[in-house]
């Protein structure tokens, strides 16, 4: 199993964090579904994104008292921002994704 320290996640968001300052392209969406034009988002959108996730998780992950590290997370989002964004905040909890097919609109969960 491979492991990533605390020290290595903190270095890579500070790296994207950086990338941000100068809003640089970070993902372009070739489906996006609010156009039928592909479109592009940059870092300081993305970072946004992934603070609204981590804090969904941070929230659901108290309200069920239990820890959020380690933890199984179910990633159900369909391909763009929002998965890449959910993505890594799933990451910055450090707890572990599990992808499943997207075929509700939800976004996150927690599982046991």
């Amino acid at each position: 199993m491979l492991a990533v320290s605390a020290e290595s996640m903190a270095k890579y968001f500070r790296r994207l964090a950086s990338h941000a300052t100068f809003n640089q392209l970070a993902i372009i969406d070739p489906v996006s579904s609010q156009s039928s034009a592909p479109r592009e988002y940059g870092y300081a959108q993305l970072l946004s994104r992934v603070n609204v996730f981590h804090e969904i998780l941070v929230a659901t992950a108290q309200n069920a008292q239990k820890p959020l590290e380690g933890a199984r997370v179910g990633l159900m989002v369909p391909p763009g921002l929002d998965y890449i964004a959910a993505l890594l905040a799933i990451w910055s909890a450090r707890a572990i994704v599990g992808t499943a097919c997207h075929a509700t609109p939800d976004h996150v969960c927690v599982l046991d």
